[in-house]
């Protein structure tokens, strides 16, 4: 399957809310909209968010560490910094897989 070019936008997701559940567009931009924001703002507060069947964002800690500047050879020192990553659920993994897959 070819995978280039094929993201979904809040407005295609909001497409899909408004067949669903007969939203306006608008409406269902919004509500999507308003997600993602707070799923953003649990994040930058230091909170894991899990979402039941889908999957969950996480914080880890990217340990500090020194590396060379292989143009200059100085030794640069990276800090410790938080990272933010998103883990597949298994339910949504194997409904995706199925349904891809045949």
């Amino acid at each position: 399957m070819n995978t280039e070019n094929t993201k979904a936008y809040v407005t295609e997701i909001a497409e899909v809310m408004n067949e669903k559940y007969g939203w306006t567009k608008r409406d269902a931009k919004d509500a999507a909209t308003t997600v993602f924001e707070a799923i953003k703002e649990i994040l930058m507060d230091g909170k894991s968010v899990g979402i039941k069947g889908f999957g969950s964002f996480d914080l880890t800690e990217a340990e500090a560490r020194e590396f060379r500047n292989p143009a200059t050879g100085e030794i640069i020192s990276k800090p410790v910094r938080i990272i933010p990553k998103f883990k597949i659920s298994a339910t949504l993994k194997k409904d995706i897989m199925d349904t891809l897959n045949g």
